[in-house]
């Protein structure tokens, strides 16, 4: 009877073409229908991948040797500059894929539920009518399955592939059913994400293309550092919490620095030994011998504060050379521009870490006024540096927690650094890898809390016509 043509089995072959008859895999037309689309919208998105890449290498590679004034870029630069291209360009064409499938798999589940309602209504009543069966129960209890096979449709060559190895390894294995299962229902829950959140699934894949590229980004501080940007979004907000982040950061990076000074970044150490204001034998002597403080900080006199108001217009004339040329780079590229917002900010970001870096010399001159002679001890640092983190109180409170970031990336690293000195830990390339790419991916699941210059400008996120 014409009625029973609507069985399941031919309602499961209805997305793909007939078998044929060698035997062979059928072709799924609907999979070439996609294949065909994402093709076409890469085509498109050609030039804007070019852009991107261009964008990202320029951003990277000019600063930093404009920072270390050379006219020419290290080696090493370079290699970073082209790995983060190489994230960019990955991520714009796996998040256009993604964004194309997204819209296939929106628009066969629309279609396939309206015939399904169409096909069961009208072969229900007809079914019914011929075989006396109630009308409710003729209709096919196989559509929603045959509606989600064919909105999967994309993932079946990897399946496929999948299921092609398993079966060669079936002699060897016992579970290779189960096996085929978990694995199949990991595929598909994973493709199900990468439909919804195309930013976050193209972030991870990114992440690991650049990694070939160049093999030292998941360092400790990079991993660290995206692991702390990517878990901010979910942290509560606390009243003043990054100003408490900075006290706790402050008295761990500061005491290590003066006691401990190996264990720290040699980025941020540098960092620090610049904008503390004293020679490289002071910085020697002092980790030799803390019980030198008093000569480091003031060596021409006995009183111990008469140099700080010296000290801290000095401390602002090299913060403005931080911070001066990073709020002109955010200015020309930023979309609202303001010249007194943009000198308010140089001059607080400047007041911030001079002020930073006289209290923490303030925190070492009281130890000396209080008779403590152990300054060399890192508890008996830590209880006073802490102060120099109320310098943040400076800041506008955007850039607030933009700062307890980045002092907490290092005070991480620093504790990494220690735990791989005694031997706790080790280091693991694979797993570093598989860090970067989770946190990169949970950050591009909130990005709209990531910086302006990255998301819009250089990755084009929000800039597409809806």
């Amino acid at each position: 009877m014409s009625h029973l043509s609507h069985s399941p089995a031919s309602v499961a072959a209805a997305g793909s073409s007939p078998a044929p008859a060698d035997g062979s895999t059928p072709v799924d037309v609907q999979q070439l229908h996609t294949g065909t689309e994402v093709l076409r919208a890469l085509y498109k998105e050609l030039p804007q991948i070019g852009l991107s890449s261009g964008k990202a290498l320029l951003l990277f590679v000019v600063p930093l040797t404009a920072l270390r004034r050379r006219l020419r870029p290290s080696n090493d630069t370079l290699q970073r500059g082209v790995a983060f291209a190489t994230f960019a360009a990955i991520f714009r064409s796996v998040r256009t894929a993604l964004r194309v499938c997204s819209a296939v798999h929106s628009r066969n589940a629309l279609s396939g539920s309206r015939s399904s309602a169409i096909s069961s209504s009208s072969s229900s009543s007809s079914y019914a009518a011929d075989e006396g069966l109630p009308a409710a129960a003729s209709s096919c209890s196989s559509c929603a399955t045959c509606t989600g096979s064919r909105s999967a449709s994309t993932l079946s060559a990897v399946l496929m592939l999948v299921t092609r190895a398993l079966d060669t390894l079936s002699t060897r294995l016992r579970c290779v059913a189960l096996l085929r299962s978990l694995l199949t229902s990991l595929l598909r829950s994973a493709w199900r994400y990468s439909v919804h959140h195309p930013e976050s699934a193209a972030a991870a894949i990114a992440a690991l293309g650049a990694i070939q590229v160049d093999s030292t980004i998941p360092s400790s501080i990079v991993v660290s550092w995206l692991s702390i940007r990517s878990i901010r979004p979910y942290l509560p907000d606390v009243p003043y919490g990054p100003t408490i982040m900075m006290c706790l950061t402050g008295a761990h990076i500061l005491s290590t620095w003066i006691s401990k000074p190996d264990e720290l970044h040699l980025s941020y150490k540098f960092f620090l030994d610049v904008h503390g204001g004293k020679s490289r034998a002071a910085y020697r002597r002092l980790s030799q011998a803390p019980t030198f403080l008093q000569m480091v900080v003031h060596p021409k006199t006995r009183n111990n504060y008469a140099d700080l108001p010296k000290f801290w217009i000095a401390a602002f004339r090299r913060a403005l050379k931080v911070y001066a040329p990073l709020y002109t780079a955010f200015f020309i590229f930023s979309k609202y521009r303001s010249v007194p917002n943009f000198a308010k900010n140089i001059v607080r970001s400047s007041c911030f870490l001079a002020t930073y870096c006289s209290l923490a010399w303030f925190a070492g001159c009281w130890i000396l006024d209080q008779r403590i002679y152990n300054v060399g001890d890192r508890t008996t640092l830590a209880k006073l540096v802490w102060i120099s983190g109320l310098a943040t109180l400076i800041e506008r409170a955007s850039r607030r927690a933009e700062l307890a970031a980045y002092c907490t990336t290092y005070s991480v690293d620093c504790i990494y650094r220690y735990l791989l000195k005694t031997g706790h830990v080790r280091p693991i390339h694979s797993i570093g890898t598989m860090l970067a790419a989770v946190a990169l991916g949970l950050m591009f699941k909130n990005h709209k809390d990531q910086p302006v210059l990255l998301t819009r400008w250089i990755l084009g996120i929000g800039t597409e016509e809806n």
